[in-house]
């Protein structure tokens, strides 16, 4: 049987009641959407199921539902998701009595699960132990990798949803290693993931990419690492860089007991954050036009200063953590590719894209969009049967320098 770039297997669309045994729907499918991200900590869906005998009117559909979508591409790899059916549309033409069609809007059941269940629990122990926890209180099968934490913490969280406190660690935690210490929490088929911008920017990429004209003529391998089309959203935000404290930083803490203000100015320097490009996105003429400016935080300290407590660390951390979010802010681009489970939020991929131009013969690669990107969002579309390719990714993706260093 011959294969087209794009094509998937639908193995398992299960829509599961605890009133009733399961009915796996995959030859129902028509078409579906799955989006991950890394600044959400759950994945939704969209999906069409042709229904010609009725299954889903049997079911009696009342919001206690899971769906299991499973897919893969025909020379391998998987992607298995489990949901919560959220709601359910009848979407079918009316003039036709002989099926529905029915839409599908699921969102990960760990979700639900994170905004229910309550911790009320104290800690003294490190941040990225205290979101190993956390994660068992999302009842999931799924693992968690994490990144290491500075420092132990005393911590109380008082009776407020795990996805509540989970955030709250987040934003509080410090890196071992990294000066950006910018935590992320997601969801992705493979697993939930804690991680800093930096520590995703430091793994190989899971896929390499070019763009050339020999689509339709080269053999499959070859198109199925073709980049479809792309668009350069942003290539720089000179005044996100001077409200975000990119170049300076005056940290000013105030303590509750003694009622004063304690002063510490910051001015990160061009090596102390990473980024998938070369050199630092602040040229010295930029720094000598906008250098006397500098943006303010103000942090509370409201513990008792006799209690012995190990440091935040957060004061020192935050100039960097704010100068490493403007630089993944700069360079923005968004790209559709054949589709592929490999391609998760938090992942790298490599783009070799040449410059455009009307001359022909050998082109460089454009630095602007080529070279190494984080992708922060990752849409799965699958397309009706007789669409070609059917199965392909929209990533928005993320890099913080240019290629070529200024």
């Amino acid at each position: 049987m011959s294969q087209n770039p794009g094509d998937i297997f639908i193995d398992v669309l299960s829509i599961n009641s605890p009133r009733t045994s399961g009915i796996n729907m995959a030859r129902n499918f028509l078409s579906g959407e799955v989006t991950e991200t890394i600044f959400t900590p759950g994945v939704t869906a969209t999906i069409k199921v042709l229904d010609q005998e009725d299954y889903l009117g049997q079911l009696k559909l009342a919001g206690d539902e899971g769906v299991t979508f499973q897919f893969r591409k025909p020379q391998g790899g998987t992607a298995k998701y489990e949901f919560h059916l959220n709601s359910c549309k009848d979407v079918s033409d009316n003039s036709n009595k002989k099926y529905k069609i029915y839409e599908l809007d699921c969102i990960s059941r760990e979700t639900l699960k994170g905004q229910t269940n309550h911790i009320q629990k104290g800690y003294n122990t490190t941040i990225e132990d205290i979101v190993k926890d956390l994660h068992t209180k999302l009842e999931s099968n799924l693992p968690i990798r994490t990144e290491g934490t500075k420092g132990k913490r005393s911590i109380k969280l008082t009776n407020q949803p795990v996805l509540h406190a989970m955030d709250k660690m987040r934003k509080q935690a410090v890196s071992e290693q990294y000066k950006g210490s910018n935590y992320m929490f997601w969801l992705t088929h493979s697993g939930f993931w804690f991680k800093t911008l930096e520590g995703m920017m430091e793994e190989g990429p899971v896929k390499t990419f070019k763009q050339d004209n020999t689509v339709g003529r080269s053999q499959f391998s070859d198109i199925d690492n073709q980049v479809l089309g792309w668009q350069v959203h942003q290539s720089m935000d000179a005044v996100n860089r001077i409200h975000s404290g990119a170049m300076k930083q005056r940290v000013a803490t105030f303590d509750v007991h003694t009622n004063r203000f304690v002063y510490k100015d910051f001015k990160p320097g061009k090596d102390d954050v990473k980024s998938l490009g070369k050199g630092d996105f602040l040229t010295d003429a930029f720094k000598s036009m906008f250098g006397q400016g500098f943006r303010t935080v103000v942090r509370m300290v409201d513990h008792n200063p006799d209690l012995k407590q190990d440091p935040s660390h957060i004061p020192d951390a935050l100039p960097y953590r704010m100068k490493n979010l403007a630089q993944m802010q700069e360079q923005r681009m968004s790209m559709t590719v054949i589709g592929d489970p490999v391609l998760e939020a938090g992942k790298i991929v490599l783009n070799n894209i040449p410059v455009s131009t009307s001359h022909s013969g050998f082109r460089q690669n454009d630095p602007q969009v080529s070279g190494k990107w984080l992708i922060s969002k990752v849409r799965h579309e699958i397309k009706s049967s007789e669409a070609r390719p059917r199965w392909v990714s929209h990533l928005e993706c993320l890099k913080g320098s240019s290629e070529e260093s200024l």
